[in-house]
């Protein structure tokens, strides 16, 4: 019954679906340079690929609309013809009013779907794209990289910056500030170079380390701060000082009781490098399997399972524990780290055959009722249209005797 009724579904699906031709755009993009003042026309030709009048429409979407506009809106182009469309561009008059570097102006052409069409109508697009580059001012600077890497508790953590100069003038005895927060945004240590003079369409970097030997293992963040003429840029970054353990970060919060189940768990690493770790879940005195031996590197996750005995345990809230061994080496050459993690969870009766053939019963009755009403729909469009052609067929004239 349930095959049939979703068969019957997607054929009803299949008969109201109005499918659309594709349209095509030629050329498909525009590279351009900003000119102070001027105004431009870029023309774009769409194709109605459909056998059939199509009407499509038009708009601008992306970098520089304020300053762009587009001939039409909507147009109704003839079957297997071309139709053009222009964009005008009209630059200001200074490029300090717009986003120095490659600005991306996009031009969509949408099909809509032919009148009086029923059910679900499938239409296409096509996107047009025009690459406007604005130039840089004479001194504009931009941080091309920063990275700060996590490193376990102890150790240095290697950081490295580079900053470019997009402009067309040499910036001169400039300033760049590093500075070390922890997870409160307190500050902890500033780095500061000094005097850096960067040649037009220069790169310059760095690379040095932080000094954790005073700090705990936690979460940290790392700020790049540039500064030239009046003008200040800056990027972040988070990363971690580790050490040798895990944390638990899922497991399930409600279990059907139906004998011996699965309960799986995530498991994060806190240590970078390798890590090899198992693990069993114990609830109310009663241990569960162990899991497989799973592997973890660098910060990773792993999702890890084990199983429980739930006719063992009575219905409702259930305590226990999730407990697991970590190995800094596969075969286990000396003694694992222990890490016990307190869980809870709810216990609840196990969805019976009969309950769940209500629910789908439920289901199967709406489905029915959305064909039924599918089928009068299509039954009155029928009639209707009957009625519509009786309506204009010519009457018969009666012959005098």
């Amino acid at each position: 019954m349930r095959k049939n009724i979703a068969f019957f579904s997607f054929f009803l699906l299949l008969v109201s679906v109005s499918l659309v031709g594709a349209i095509g755009l030629s050329p498909p993009s525009f590279k351009i340079d900003y000119i102070a003042g001027e105004t431009v026309e870029l023309e774009f030709f769409i194709k109605n690929n459909a056998g059939k009048d199509q009407l499509v429409d038009i708009f601008l979407q992306g970098a520089l609309t304020e300053y762009a506009n587009v001939s039409d809106t909507r147009i109704t182009i003839p079957k297997d013809s071309f139709a053009p469309v222009t964009v005008t561009l009209s630059y200001p008059e200074s490029p300090e009013e717009l986003t120095p570097g490659k600005q991306n102006l996009l031009l969509y052409v949408h099909e809509k779907a032919p009148p009086g069409a029923v059910g679900i109508t499938a239409t296409t697009g096509v996107i047009g794209k025009m690459v406007i580059f604005v130039p840089y001012p004479g001194r504009y600077a931009e941080i091309k990289s920063f990275s700060a890497s996590g490193v376990n508790a102890g150790q240095n953590v290697p950081v490295e910056f580079s900053i470019i100069n997009r402009g067309r003038e040499e910036l001169k005895n400039t300033k760049a500030e590093i500075t070390l927060y922890d997870s409160d945004d307190e500050l902890l240590q500033t780095i500061v170079y000094e005097n850096i003079n960067i040649l037009t369409e220069t790169i310059y970097s760095e690379k040095f380390f932080f000094n954790t030997s005073s700090l705990s293992a936690n979460s940290y963040k790392g700020k790049l701060t540039y500064y030239y003429d009046d003008k200040t840029i800056s990027k972040e970054r988070t990363f971690l000082l580790g050490y040798f353990n895990v944390s638990l970060e899922d497991y399930p919060k409600t279990v059907e009781q139906k004998g011996i189940v699965l309960f799986t768990f995530d498991i994060r690493s806190l240590w970078k490098g390798k890590i090899y770790v198992s693990g069993e879940v114990k609830v109310d005195g009663i241990q569960g399997a162990k899991t497989s031996q799973e592997f973890i590197s660098d910060f990773g996750l792993v999702k890890m399972t084990s199983y429980i005995d739930t006719d063992r345990l009575e219905l409702g809230p259930q305590t226990g524990s999730i407990v697991v061994s970590i190995k800094r080496d596969e075969t286990g050459g000396s003694d694992p780290l222990v890490q016990t993690f307190p869980i809870s969870f709810e216990l609840v009766e196990l969805t019976t055959p009969e309950e769940e053939s209500e629910k789908q019963l439920g289901l199967d009755t709406i489905s029915l009722l959305l064909i039924f009403m599918a089928i009068l729909l299509l039954a009155a469009l029928g009639v209707l249209g009957f009625m519509l052609l009786k309506k204009k067929k010519p009457k018969a004239k009666r012959s005098k005797e």
